[in-house]
């Protein structure tokens, strides 16, 4: 017996059988459209290169016939008709083209590409030249302002995208260029930020460990020893002793000297701070820091010495006294010097305390 459920399913049968076949018939009938616009399409660009303008602006008319957008294929009959000096058809398919690529909001580059040349041709080809001039105005007026509101919130990169997308349609656009130069300085001065904060101190630091000289490298070994957890620099007569931390040190930053003079020293005693930074290069000559304390501001017994850098301003104070800066050449040679802090002692005796490298103290010297 059969039952109702059956004879229900019965009657639908002949309704799917014949419905299923015209489903997958449409599918291929809008392959084989779309297979046929690219098919006339390239027929149509063959000709083109023949100068056969008529006969392509039949083939690219196929074209759109099976596949009403087709921004591309309408972009070349109106070239076709351009060249065939039939203006109003030519404006036509121009104006067919701009509209399918603004409406497509998922726009490939190559299209972006297209749609900036449309723009182009139509100014020069349309004669409402001033609408599609507006156009591209406000096109580009809100693509700046964009492009300036993603900088401001520091969003670079879809700044630079936005910048891109409007030198497409106006190469030339001065605020865009202006704009593109102000991303990149704001990429280099955060670059620069961010290395000044990877190298920034952050507490101070004894460059003396009071026992031995491992992390520094000496001129002339025997004109130095540590005695009694000091630094002592004992040159011969005439001779300088040197002595260069093994570290490098950052872009801002303090040093702060303690040391003792025997009052026994020649009055000539000299001490020399170098804060090498090569600052730039003429021919085989380095041009770089160098700081020479004048023996005037030293004093027999203790002395204190503060040297600070900040955005390449130095400054030292001697015992209380500040001075600036002197600037020599320190090397003669292919390569630049390597940034570093040096130590030098002429003429007599000097016994070191301490040498401390710490963060730049801003308020000092105000």
């Amino acid at each position: 017996m059969k039952t109702a459920d059956n004879r229900d399913w019965r009657i639908f049968l002949p309704i799917i059988i014949v419905l299923l076949p015209l489903s997958f018939l449409g599918y291929y009938l809008v392959a084989d459209d779309n297979e046929l616009a690219e098919v006339y399409y390239q027929s149509g660009l063959s000709l083109i290169k023949q100068n056969k303008y008529d006969e392509a602006a039949e083939k690219f008319t196929k074209a759109v016939s099976y596949r009403r957008d087709f921004p591309v294929a309408l972009f070349r009959l109106g070239e076709c008709y351009d060249k065939l000096k039939e203006g109003h058809k030519s404006v036509r398919n121009y104006r067919l083209c701009l509209k399918s690529l603004q409406g497509n909001t998922a726009r490939t580059k190559e299209e972006d590409e297209l749609l900036a040349q449309v723009y182009r041709v139509l100014e020069r080809t349309d004669p409402s030249g001033t609408q599609f001039t507006r156009i591209k105005n406000d096109t580009i007026a809100g693509l700046l302002a964009l492009a300036n509101e993603c900088l401001n919130k520091k969003y670079q990169r879809f700044a630079y995208n936005t910048i891109e997308a409007i030198l497409k349609i106006d190469p030339g656009n001065k605020p865009a260029r202006e704009l593109s130069t102000k991303i990149d300085k704001s990429i280099i001065d955060a670059q620069k930020e961010n290395e000044r904060k990877k190298t920034a101190l952050t507490g101070s630091q004894n460059l003396f460990n009071g026992r031995d000289i491992s992390n520094w490298e000496t001129g002339t070994a025997e004109y130095w020893r540590v005695t009694q957890g000091q630094l002592v620099a004992l040159p011969e007569t005439s001779k300088t002793a040197s002595i260069k931390w093994k570290g490098k040190p950052p872009e801002d930053f303090s040093l702060a000297l303690k040391f003792f003079i025997y009052a026994k020293n020649p009055k000539t005693i000299t001490a020399e701070l170098v804060i090498t930074r090569g600052v730039f290069k003429l021919g085989k000559s380095t041009f770089s820091d160098v700081l020479t304390v004048p023996p005037t501001r030293f004093r027999p017994g203790l002395n204190n010495v503060r040297f600070t850098r900040s955005g390449g301003r130095c400054t030292v104070f001697t015992n209380g006294k500040s001075m600036g800066i002197s600037t020599g050449i320190t090397n003669i040679g292919d390569e630049p010097p390597a940034p570093c802090i040096e130590l030098a002692v002429r003429n007599g005796r000097i016994q070191f305390e301490s040498i401390v490298l710490g963060p730049l103290e801003r308020t000092e010297g105000k």
